[in-house]
């Protein structure tokens, strides 16, 4: 365990860095912190709820490209990498190093200029990180993507947007979802409006068509032969998400007010808010879905302090979020029904 409070630790007596420090030395630390989680991440041995299963993507990566790029319908992406590192000879090992490194990557760009931007790390911790990262490698990797391209969109910067979502689809397919946020979270003006919808119509046509071989077998497992769709916990990641979006609906005025932009966070919160009385009939698809949604955590709660006008309040609030997430990370590994897939935590290193 100790290795997973240390990533938790670590940003928690970062956001305690003085605000006088430059915006460059804010940087240096976000990278000494990006390599640690990295070799956390990457040099993981036997961590992780589908480790057997990633394994046995890893050995099947010895074919010819072309092959390998179809490869019992793993998305091309994440068998694309598990080829190049088998050509290299580095293992699993250098899948997870490489799959980890996005998922960082994306994280800093994403987090870097919010207002609280340790907190955003402490918060994308215990589940994001721990869970998913370093359980389901292809779904890590897609938020990790998401993140970077959410970078761009709250910088109107839709093409760029879109790339990053078409590279998170190469590993997740799921990750199509994202194609609604970027058509409805900014809505252009003058000439730009029906190019926007023509290009949102025909990606919302992509969407579908990457998601109908998942949804199919949803509905023919599930629905037809009626086998038992549930995720275990998948109630309180859901509450978990559900928080942050009421939190964002009540502040939403003064949110617009100080931040100028909600149109993103108000789709991922309205998305949270919708699908949350589903959960109990299609845990498992919504526990998927909501995956791409939980950047919302990071962003609400790493803004909200500035909300917050007065000072003694402001720093309860940011110490009650930072409790609030270490009572996550610590009922999760001790009471979670699979947490003994990552406790203790083990490593190639020899930690």
């Amino acid at each position: 365990m100790f290795f997973y409070w240390l990533l938790f630790f670590i940003p928690c007596l970062m956001i305690f860095l003085p605000d006088r420090l430059s915006f460059g030395a804010r940087n240096i630390f976000f990278a000494y912190y990006g390599i640690f989680a990295i070799i956390i991440i990457g040099s993981r041995y036997e961590i992780g709820g589908d480790w057997v299963a990633y394994s046995n993507f890893y050995n099947a990566a010895d074919k010819n490209l072309t092959d390998i790029i179809s490869f019992s319908g793993i998305e091309p992406g994440y068998m694309f990498i598990n080829w190049l590192m088998n050509q290299f000879g580095f293992g699993i090992y250098g899948v997870n190093f490489i799959c980890g490194s996005i998922f960082i990557i994306g994280l800093v760009l994403f987090v870097q200029k919010f207002p609280f931007s340790w907190l955003a790390v402490v918060v994308a911790v215990p589940y994001l990180l721990v869970v998913v990262v370093m359980g389901y490698s292809r779904q890590g990797v897609a938020i990790g993507f998401e993140l970077i391209a959410l970078s761009y969109l709250t910088r109107r910067r839709l093409v760029l947007y879109y790339f990053f979502v078409i590279c998170a689809i190469l590993f997740h397919k799921t990750a199509a979802v994202l194609i609604v946020l970027g058509f409805f979270g900014f809505l252009p003006k003058g000439k730009k409006v029906i190019l926007f919808y023509l290009f949102g119509f025909v990606s919302l046509g992509f969407m579908g068509v990457k998601l109908y071989p998942y949804l199919e077998h949803q509905y023919l497992y599930y629905i037809i032969k009626k086998l038992p769709m549930e995720s275990s916990g998948a109630l309180m990641r859901v509450l978990i998400n559900l928080f942050p979006a009421i939190i964002f609906f009540i502040f939403r005025a003064k949110w617009k007010k100080e931040f100028m932009e909600t149109g993103p966070w108000f789709i991922m919160a309205l998305g949270i808010s919708a699908m949350t009385p589903f959960v109990g009939l299609f845990s498992t698809a919504v526990d998927r879905i909501m995956l791409y949604l939980s950047p919302l955590q990071l962003v609400v709660w790493s803004h909200l302090p500035v909300l917050i006008r007065s000072v003694e309040v402001r720093t309860l609030t940011v110490l009650g979020i930072v409790i609030y997430y270490g009572l996550i990370l610590f009922i999760w590994m001790n009471y979670a029904q699979h947490a003994s897939r990552w406790v203790p935590y083990k490593s190639i290193l020899g930690f």
